[in-house]
């Protein structure tokens, strides 16, 4: 009996963690919109990314678009949108690019996601859109 309660503590506790893994997955999954960015430290303007989203699909792209295309800014509206990469590499840790090559990498921090570019001492700050 007592390994039986053994292998059943084993297997609850592995059922448990990834659970765990799969909810930080899904997490990211969806419409995220830049509330804050800093240079070096410091809080600067968010600029024309206000007028954007970067969604992340479940199946590990993410792209951006116009929240509303018609309303936005003349000097925003040039924006090209590109189709990248993501995944995630540790329980709060995803890093986005392009095939091996990693532009970024990023992590939540209580509701919204901080990304960094990896050669930059950038840091943007995304609250969820949807």
């Amino acid at each position: 009996m007592k390994k039986f309660l053994a292998l059943l503590g084993r297997l609850m506790l592995i059922l448990s963690c990834s659970s765990d893994d799969n909810d930080e997955v899904d997490r990211i999954v969806g419409k995220w919109q830049m509330t804050a960015r800093f240079e070096s430290g410091v809080e600067v303007e968010v600029g024309c990314s206000q007028c954007t989203f970067t969604e992340y699909k479940s199946n590990g792209r993410f792209g951006g678009d116009y929240i509303d295309l018609q309303n936005t800014p003349d000097e925003c509206a040039t924006l090209t949108f590109t189709e990248l990469l993501w995944s995630r590499v540790g329980v709060n840790n995803y890093n986005f690019g392009s095939g091996d090559n990693v532009f970024s990498t990023g992590y939540f921090e209580g509701e919204n996601l901080l990304v960094e570019p990896v050669d930059l001492p950038y840091q943007w700050v995304y609250s969820r859109l949807d």
